[in-house]
């Protein structure tokens, strides 16, 4: 059943509401009245957490979208993304204002819930819009590369 909420709420724009606290310096309440327009991917981690990539980075709920947090500093365009098996998360996409990634960003993977992000591989070289792990092996990757590298 909460998957379901949880898919209802995004599917009309993630209205976003106003959250109480936070949890880490780096996670801010999103104001209410905030829309999200372009999702670009959507995990739920082990702790029931709901993670939704955008073209203005990442963000989060713990309680099926009553709150929001943005996580992290990043306004990165996150596409492709993926949380894997293990609880780590992948992603490709294109660098925000102030980011220091090069466009296009590669394949970057977080280990800490989306707070800071690494360099894989490909980075300045292919945006991949699909990305997903073999469940059994998280390192082994598949992606969609539309950008006619031929690769």
């Amino acid at each position: 059943m909460k998957k379901i909420a949880v898919l209802s709420v995004l599917s009309l724009s993630l209205i976003l509401s106003a959250c109480g606290s936070t949890e880490d310096s780096k996670i801010a309440p999103v104001k209410s009245g905030k829309t999200i327009e372009d999702i670009h991917g959507v995990g739920v981690s082990n702790d029931g957490t709901t993670y939704v990539a955008t073209h203005e980075g990442l963000f989060s709920t713990k309680n099926v979208g009553k709150t929001w947090n943005k996580v992290g500093q990043s306004s990165d365009d996150f596409m492709g993304f993926h949380l894997r098996s293990d609880g780590a998360m992948m992603t490709s996409g294109h660098p925000g204002q102030d980011s220091e990634y090069p466009n296009p960003m590669g394949i970057l993977v977080s280990k800490d819930k989306g707070l800071s992000w690494k360099e894989v591989e490909y980075v300045g070289k292919i945006d991949f819009h699909l990305l997903t792990t073999y469940h059994h092996d998280p390192k082994i990757i598949y992606g969609l590369n539309q950008m006619g590298t031929g690769q």
